[in-house]
């Protein structure tokens, strides 16, 4: 018998007119939270499928990112406290973002510092510079899950993958 997932509220999905102004130039983006429950980061593996296979993205890269998602979840799941963790999908014309972390986006002094860790599990300072976010703003690195800690704790796991955008027609 598998683990049972109780999710008590459907996600909150904002589709983006690719026509309109919007802070980044998204087709789709998805916030998810969810409480830390065994078994959760099947679901959040499950939803970050969904979103991807409605936009258009094939089916092969919906598998590659779903596992990718679930893999994810579940390190953010065994390495932190905090009692719920978020999703966020952001799909644009050409590329894929996966993040899962458990900073809650509150607002508190802006932006966290978003520190890659080494194979060593010691902070590194990306090199980039301030305000750019380490996942994307490095052009032409992309694929793979890559971890990041801020200083006071908050831990993600994400990866960014290009494609082609939705095919027309």
């Amino acid at each position: 018998m598998g683990q049972t997932v109780r999710i008590e509220a459907l996600p909150h999905a904002r589709n983006y007119d690719a026509g309109r102004a919007v802070p980044v130039e998204a087709l789709f983006s998805l916030t998810m939270e969810t409480r830390r429950l065994e078994g959760s980061y099947q679901a959040v593996g499950d939803a970050a499928c969904a979103v991807l296979a409605t936009v258009g993205v094939p089916a092969w890269l919906v598998k590659h990112m779903g596992d990718a998602t679930r893999v994810a979840a579940h390190y953010v799941i065994g390495h932190s406290t905090a009692p719920s963790y978020r999703l966020h999908v952001t799909v644009d014309s050409t590329s894929i973002d996966i993040v899962v972390t458990d900073y809650d986006d509150r607002p508190v002094a802006g932006a966290p510092a978003w520190l890659q860790v080494g194979r060593d599990n010691t902070l590194q300072a990306p090199g980039l510079p301030p305000g750019t976010d380490s996942l994307t703003g490095e052009p032409g690195v992309t694929d793979g899950l890559r971890l990041h800690r801020t200083p006071d704790g908050h831990v993600r796991l994400g990866c960014r993958t290009s494609w082609y955008g939705p095919a027309d027609g």
